[in-house]
């Protein structure tokens, strides 16, 4: 099993193998069909994939000099995303030296549409839709354009390029209606980011901290994210008390226990 993609516009669970998909009831869990990926040209090195209706994006990090043999491109239209609808191939999204930066697809605001970071060297943002890609987003701190012999060089120097300040490493995409929130890495610290669509602006940037909140998903104007308990404990030895904790203070702390299970807390920021 690569991956597994919960299809809650069918209600099935699809669980990704080597060259299939097996497709699951998600309420009674039966099986229901496997989906073959035979047919596809070149390389069988899928690790992700997520299901828009009928047509199926899986996404490989081959590196661009393995796929010479796949498809006549041109120098400048290489692609890592591989769309597959019955039959039919297509390749998505171009990128420079084979060295895509994230390989997640996140679920944006609106339905069936999920949002692919930045590729290495560039600062879009990209939807990701049954018709195809298209820009969505475009920060333009999020790169100071490294040369070409820096983009070269990243293959087996993935640390310390990313620490360095040519490019900032944008992920953990979440969209509400009104806001979208990414974290991003700048030398050395991870940095959470909020900006209001609506004014397409970025209206904060705070570094991380101790509290390790971990955005999981949104819905309308929600924001779903977990906090372990170690944080809430910690806080109650300093003294200190969970109401004057911006989201533990909405959780009935008398359920808190010092086991691992996490805090899960849904807010707004309206």
């Amino acid at each position: 099993m690569t991956d597994v993609f919960v299809n809650f516009k069918k209600n099935t669970i699809e669980i990704f193998e080597l060259k299939t998909i097996q497709v699951f009831d998600l309420i009674s869990l039966d099986f229901l069909e496997t989906i073959s990926l035979d047919g596809i040209k070149g390389d069988i090195n899928y690790i992700h994939h997520v299901s828009i209706n009928d047509v199926y994006y899986l996404w490989t990090p081959i590196p661009s000099e393995q796929r010479k043999d796949m498809i006549q491109i041109t120098a400048y239209n290489k692609y890592h995303l591989i769309r597959k609808a019955s039959d039919t191939v297509e390749y998505f999204i171009p990128f420079q030296f084979g060295a895509p930066i994230d390989d997640r697809f996140y679920p944006s605001a609106r339905e069936g549409e999920f949002l692919l970071s930045p590729i290495l060297g560039t600062s879009t943002v990209y939807s990701l839709t049954k018709e195809g890609v298209k820009p969505a987003y475009d920060f333009l701190f999020s790169s100071n354009f490294p040369s070409n012999e820096e983009l070269k060089s990243y293959r087996g120097n993935e640390v310390e390029f990313l620490t360095n300040n040519s490019f900032k490493f944008l992920t953990n995409f979440s969209e509400t209606e009104k806001h979208l929130y990414f974290q991003f890495l700048g030398g050395e610290f991870y940095y959470h980011a909020l900006v209001d669509k609506e004014e397409e602006r970025i209206i904060s940037i705070g570094k991380q901290s101790d509290f390790r909140v971990k955005i999981v998903a949104t819905s309308g104007s929600y924001f779903y994210c977990y906090i372990f308990p170690s944080v809430y404990h910690r806080l109650k030895e300093e003294g200190k008390l969970a109401k004057d904790h911006p989201l533990l203070r909405y959780v009935d702390v008398n359920q808190v226990d010092r086991d691992d299970n996490p805090i899960v807390i849904r807010f707004s920021l309206e």
